[in-house]
């Protein structure tokens, strides 16, 4: 670790107040999550004494600019019923605390920590990215941050991961993990190539459905050059694939599957949401009661790809048999921090991995946190499903919020095997919490198989080179 770390951990802050003082509100928050989460140091020790990750340093810097340059809006802030799954996810540490013996100061400084990773980025969605135009800028930039990783993200598939530690002095992970397929898996500057796999998947779905909507066709690069958004969605996937994590690009297409029935087969799409959304629950269930070993799932991985995938998922599934058979011991309220969840042999030596964000939940917050977690992850995409009429789906306006949802559902697909606990997912989820179907009054559909327009009144979204791309409506 070199002296640039702390430079850029605690630099955060003050940079998070001067992206507020020069940039429209909404802008501001997207820019400050974005750029810490693809660049800023993974941490897992304390720095400069302090545990001080890229997360904290963002959500902080963006609370205490809120608190400066925009206190108005952060206290008019309104919860409604649906944010009702994330307050109890934020909190259960305090009950799995105090049903431990652990005390309230470990209760409520655990319960800040989620809040912190958690509660805070879905806040600043809910309050900052309100209306569907602001979901368009958020899509425009989380694909513009999938073409800057990309070159990156060649680089290592060639080099090996090297780039976090010729800036940062160190690799923030297991090296042996990024060998795949005779090749490497590109980590970047996040924590795992896992979770570059499934940033750049979502990356390249997001452009995929801006384009074949005609919600946005164009992509802005420098000096007022545009590139075809379908040619930039077609590049993503094809660095998705060289990234080579399996399971982010077979979520890649089911997500495909998915938009592609909002399109052609009404009918068919909300069904496909909401199989995905039982996922998570059904899984869970299955597994934490011991009626499904997933054994033979294993089976089936190695006969579609290879022995070597089929036995890191055996592995997941030996690791979750064990944690099980411990977490059934404090059923309600889990066993709380520190790694009591876990299972040490006779030596005090830890014989188990948590790779699955479920099995941790379920270990550390029992039932009542899994639950939680389970309602936090499932809640935007039930509820694009019960409240949107799918025909607004492929509708340029609704467009990136109806492709958000599907991301965010596949997120949560996703963390039943990784724990990679992603807080921009919940900057997204706030977001797309936030819009109301009395925003899409007086919307046109389109006819399945035609090309959808773009709406005729685009304002800039950087003042010189967005200009007629994207909807009016943003707040500044």
């Amino acid at each position: 670790m070199n002296a640039l770390v702390p430079i850029a951990l605690y630099g955060w802050v003050p940079a998070c107040l001067i992206l507020f003082a020069i940039l429209p509100k909404h802008r501001a928050v997207m820019a400050a999550f974005l750029i810490a989460w693809l660049f800023l140091p993974v941490v897992h020790e304390p720095v400069l004494g302090i545990r001080w990750t890229k997360m904290r340093a963002t959500c902080y810097g963006l609370l205490l600019a809120a608190l400066v340059y925009d206190a108005a809006r952060l206290f008019a802030f309104s919860p409604k019923l649906w944010d009702l799954p994330v307050l109890a996810w934020c909190t259960c540490p305090f009950p799995s605390s105090m049903a431990n013996g652990l005390g309230v100061y470990d209760g409520l400084s655990q319960s800040l920590e989620m809040t912190v990773v958690w509660g805070l980025p879905y806040i600043l969605g809910r309050v900052y990215l309100v209306t569907p135009a602001a979901l368009t800028e958020l899509c425009v930039a989380v694909v513009v941050s999938g073409v800057v990783y990309s070159p990156l993200c060649l680089v290592e598939v060639q080099m090996s991961p090297q780039m976090h530690t010729w800036v940062y002095g160190y690799f923030p992970h297991s090296f042996a993990q990024t060998v795949r397929f005779g090749g490497y898996r590109p980590a970047v500057f996040m924590e795992h190539g896992l979770a570059v796999g499934t940033w750049l998947t979502s990356a390249g779905l997001i452009a995929f459905w801006l384009w074949w909507t005609g919600a946005v066709t164009k992509l802005p690069l420098v000096y007022g050059r545009v590139v075809p958004m379908g040619l930039v969605a077609g590049g993503l996937a094809v660095v998705t694939v060289l990234c080579k994590s399996s399971g982010a690009i077979g979520l890649g297409v089911v997500g495909w599957v998915v938009l592609m029935a909002c399109r052609y087969v009404r009918p068919l799409a909300p069904v496909l949401l909401l199989v995905l959304c039982s996922l998570f629950p059904a899984y869970c269930y299955s597994r934490g009661s011991g009626a499904w070993s997933g054994m033979d799932l294993g089976e089936a991985i190695a006969d579609a790809f290879d022995r070597d995938r089929a036995a890191s998922f055996i592995f997941r599934l030996d690791n979750e048999n064990i944690l099980i058979e411990k977490a059934v011991e404090a059923p309600v309220f889990g066993w709380g921090g520190w790694g009591r969840n876990r299972v040490f042999d006779r030596e005090g030596k830890d014989i188990t991995v948590t790779d699955g964000l479920w099995i941790i939940a379920l270990g550390e917050r029992g039932m009542y946190g899994l639950a939680a977690l389970s309602a936090t992850l499932l809640a935007p995409g039930l509820r694009g499903v019960a409240v949107f009429p799918i025909r607004v789906w492929a509708n340029p306006r609704f467009a990136p919020a109806a492709v958000l949802t599907v991301v965010l559902v596949l997120y949560a697909v996703d963390s039943l095997l990784n724990a990679m606990v992603n807080p921009v997912m919940m900057l997204v989820a706030g977001g797309v919490m936030s819009i109301n179907p009395d925003q899409l009054d007086g919307e046109t559909t389109t006819a399945p198989g035609t090309a959808a327009q773009p709406p005729v009144e685009r304002p800039r979204v950087v003042r010189k080179y967005f200009a007629e791309l994207l909807p009016t409506g943003v707040p500044s």
